[in-house]
């Protein structure tokens, strides 16, 4: 409906065998079983639950009926056409039939539902009217009559529903910035693409070395082909990478004269391995005459040249540029870390305590499991960006306002997603759970909104 309102009226007044009253105001809507495949703006736009004189919508008929009628449908697959149409139809009368002579007592049930629900909602509305002030609520009553007056000329006005929260810039939107200024800032053209390109080699090159942690010492032979293919691709990617280096850079990156590192020991680092568990050992490191794997490679960048290349000219404005793409990696990933933190406090709360099985108890652990492997990249990542920022001798502000992280910070808490829980009024959340909250205007307004 979100696409098909636009012209219907049109459309039928043009119809020859059609007449629409003029008078009929037509409201377009979505409704709720099919309003959250949509995209996520159309939610307050067209769903029933912001439409005046719809009430509380139960469901879609016709759509409610189909997981009852896919068991039935699963039996008449060996049957002849015309002997499957005949049960199917006998099926849906049926169901009809119950739905006819069920319809009062079903109505006396939702009637004393909803008597009780109204009695819940005006008590919750009560006590946020007492916990806001009468400017905001009467700024929030004209905001909703002025949404609600305008909805069938202009739907964009319903989105006063939706939570607007300005997300941190992450690094796809600096590197945008940072490529306008290439040139003026006296850089060539491409720098700063290959520099963000070197941030995210460095970023498959920590996925690939946890699965080598994971996969240990004795692994099979298919492991072993798999992990050559990947190794393959990634020291593909990284020799393209290096080759363009003399040419950002300005200079010859021989490994003698600058002392750059063959190693990186930060892909190497286990401390986000399995953090319910013990920590797996690290990989040992690559005897000198050994070829060293791609993904333990040290990548060319302002934060891991040595300090022949950094008294070069144009080494303080690559600086500049890795210290932002870092701060948008960094944004990126704490954003993707709070939703993945949110998701196991979800699966721990709606899974893991209703499990009564052994089987049901085995699979939500291994939710929590996959959330974990999330969580562990991420701060995996997070923590590789920051040691890069102190080694670029970023600003101290910055370093304060991106602390390090600790395994105890990124435990699910339940009080993330319920504040109901019991003894939690003196608890607090880690500082990336509040960070860059507050400096815009959104952004504190929606704080505002929350708190009361």
């Amino acid at each position: 409906m979100c696409q098909y309102g636009v012209n219907v009226v049109t459309r039928i007044e043009e119809y020859q065998f059609l007449d629409f009253p003029y008078d009929i105001e037509v409201r377009t809507g979505i409704g709720l079983f099919h309003i959250h495949g949509h995209q996520e703006k159309c939610f307050a736009r067209f769903s029933p639950s912001f439409v005046r004189g719809m009430g509380q919508v139960d469901g879609e008929i016709v759509e409610t009926l189909w997981a009852p009628l896919n068991h039935i449908a699963r039996s008449t697959e060996g049957m002849a056409l015309s002997h499957r149409q005949e049960t199917l139809d006998d099926h849906m009368n049926d169901s009809n039939w119950k739905k006819l002579v069920g319809a009062v007592p079903s109505l006396g049930k939702r009637y004393a539902a909803a008597v009780k629900g109204r009695e819940s909602s005006n008590e919750d509305y009560r006590r946020f009217c007492e916990g806001s002030s009468t400017a905001q609520l009467e700024k929030w009553k004209s905001i909703e009559v002025k949404a609600q007056k305008t909805r069938s000329a202009n739907p964009a006005a319903m989105d006063v529903y939706d939570i607007q929260v300005l997300k941190a810039p992450g690094r796809a939107a600096i590197q945008q910035d940072l490529v306008e200024n290439e040139v003026k800032d006296g850089l060539i053209r491409g720098t700063t693409s290959w520099i963000s390109q070197g941030v995210k080699l460095q970023e498959q090159q920590l996925a690939l070395a946890t699965h080598v942690r994971k996969l240990g010492n004795k692994i099979s032979s298919d492991d072993a082909n798999k992990l050559e293919d990947r190794r393959k691709v990634l020291q593909g990617r990284i020799d393209t990478y290096e080759k363009q280096a003399p040419e950002y850079m300005r200079g010859s990156l021989d490994v003698a004269d600058d002392s750059v590192v063959v190693q990186n020991n930060d892909a190497n680092d286990p401390q986000w391995d399995d953090m319910d568990d013990v920590a797996l050992q690290p990989a040992p490191l690559v005897a000198p005459s050994t070829a060293v794997p791609p993904e333990r490679l040290s990548l060319t960048l302002p934060s891991t040249v040595g300090p022949r290349l950094r008294e070069g000219r144009t080494y303080t404005t690559l600086r500049s540029c890795e210290i932002k793409l870092r701060e948008g990696q960094m944004n990126d990933h704490l954003h993707e870390l709070r939703l993945a933190l949110a998701q196991k406090s979800c699966v721990y709360r709606l899974h893991v305590r209703h499990s009564k099985s052994q089987a049901t108890v085995t699979r939500a652990w291994n939710k929590v499991s996959a959330v974990d492997h999330v969580i562990q990249q991420h701060a995996r990542v997070y923590g590789v960006a920051r040691k890069a920022l102190v080694t670029l001798n970023a600003p101290e502000e910055l370093l304060k306002t991106y602390q390090e992280l600790r395994q105890d910070q990124l435990q699910a808490q339940t009080y993330v997603i319920d504040p109901r829980i019991i003894g939690q009024r003196n608890l607090s959340l880690p500082w990336f759970w509040h960070l860059n909250v507050g400096k815009t205007g959104t952004a504190s307004q929606y704080m505002t909104d929350c708190i009361y």
